[in-house]
């Protein structure tokens, strides 16, 4: 016989919360194991504005209206989004008025330019617009290459092997190469590249319509590459996995 409050009587009630502790314990430690949460981590800046507050947009080098364009395109960009103060176009082409040369792939060229202007940072890069021909494997199309594999030449009305019902794959693609220099010390900050690609087929027929539509082509891939080159230029949040401590 067991007393009310004996000894075996407070061992029950004793023991069996602690039971039901160490499960909770247990339970809670087996819920966390290999956890992964997502944090929004800031990324900063490829170029931090409040050191190159003021930017100059040198002409890129590549095909001279090609360059031209890209180098507009930037500028404008910039400008949309305010992080940057940037030189007005009218300012940048005075101050290459008064050089007598410019070389838009010399780094002292646009370092001096860019101090001229009294600018904290340059831009300055280079502009590429790719275009290939493929024609499929295996198939006779493949005569269709040219020796460089660049131009579209042999495929014009007329040619040894012009028919129409031959198709012409073009590859176009749009590569932009920027450098940010620092204008006080000539260092270089930063250096991206970027590209943008598309895809078209014609009937050998279009041949010609394909060249009507390079500068539309281009224009829209080089929207692409600058937008791609801006948003580095943009703090944002990047989404990390981090696994919570192992029990």
């Amino acid at each position: 016989m067991v007393r009310k409050n004996g000894t075996r009587g407070r061992n029950v009630r004793t023991w069996v919360p602690a039971v039901g502790a160490a499960a909770a314990t247990f339970l809670f430690a087996a819920a966390c194991r290999n956890q992964a949460i997502v944090i929004q981590v800031k990324k900063p800046p490829d170029i931090d504005p409040s050191v190159y507050r003021r930017v100059a947009v040198l002409p890129f080098s590549g095909d001279e209206d090609e360059g031209l364009l890209a180098a507009k395109a930037v500028r404008e960009k910039m400008e949309e989004k305010g992080t940057f103060l940037v030189e007005p176009a009218e300012t940048v082409e005075a101050a290459l008025d008064r050089v007598e040369t410019f070389d838009a792939a010399s780094r002292e060229q646009a370092v001096a330019l860019a101090s001229d202007l009294g600018v904290d940072g340059v831009l300055m890069g280079k502009v590429e617009f790719i275009r290939r021909t493929y024609s499929p494997e295996g198939d006779v199309r493949n005569e269709l290459y040219t020796a460089d594999r660049q131009t579209i030449a042999p495929f014009e009305l007329g040619s040894s092997y012009a028919t129409r019902y031959l198709d012409v794959n073009l590859r176009f693609s749009v590569r932009l190469t920027i450098k940010a220099l620092d204008v006080r010390t000539g260092r270089l900050m930063r250096r991206r590249e970027f590209e943008a690609t598309t895809m078209r087929t014609y009937r050998q027929r279009e041949v010609n319509t394909a060249s009507r539509e390079e500068k539309e082509i281009f224009e829209e891939l080089l929207e692409k590459v600058v937008d791609d080159f801006v948003y580095t230029l943009q703090p944002h949040d990047v989404a990390q996995t981090r696994e919570v401590a192992k029990f």
